[in-house]
């Protein structure tokens, strides 16, 4: 190969932001997302150990169709985190499936948590604020 002799633009995307994954079955809105590691497609959370969580779904769609996604580790408000106390702040959170108001402070076996309680409001009431896909992959297993 030889240096670049002339202005040339390359094709880019940023590491967090927002990115489009092709659905690999019906996704809402507003979702829970990850990357199914068996097929690479964009799935609901929650639903195997090594699916990769990229981020909250901005728009829905079917099977093969884009889904544009949040991966910048957004906060989401006002989510209801059952058993959640002051001392739950800075907690990490997991997903039983794509629906924010079902995550939970219970470590389920094997799945990587996909945020942190970032401000209790009060009862059950907290801010949560999810994690970039960098910040998923880089907890200890």
């Amino acid at each position: 190969m030889a240096e670049i002799a002339a202005d040339t633009i390359f094709k880019t995307a940023p590491r967090a932001g927002r990115m489009s994954f092709e659905a690999g079955e019906t996704i809402y809105a507003g979702a829970l997302v990850c990357i199914a590691a068996g097929t690479g497609l964009l799935t609901l959370c929650g639903v195997a150990a090594t699916d990769f969580f990229v981020g909250i779904a901005l728009n829905g769609g079917v099977i093969t169709e884009d889904i544009r996604v949040d991966t910048s580790g957004v906060t989401l408000r006002h989510i209801d985190i059952a058993s959640s106390v002051q001392t739950s702040v800075m907690k990490p959170v997991w997903p039983a499936n794509g629906n924010p108001e079902d995550l939970s402070l219970s470590d389920p076996a094997g799945i990587l948590a996909v945020g942190v309680v970032s401000r209790f409001h009060s009862g059950d009431d907290c801010d949560v604020m999810l994690f970039t896909p960098t910040e998923h992959l880089a907890q200890p297993t």
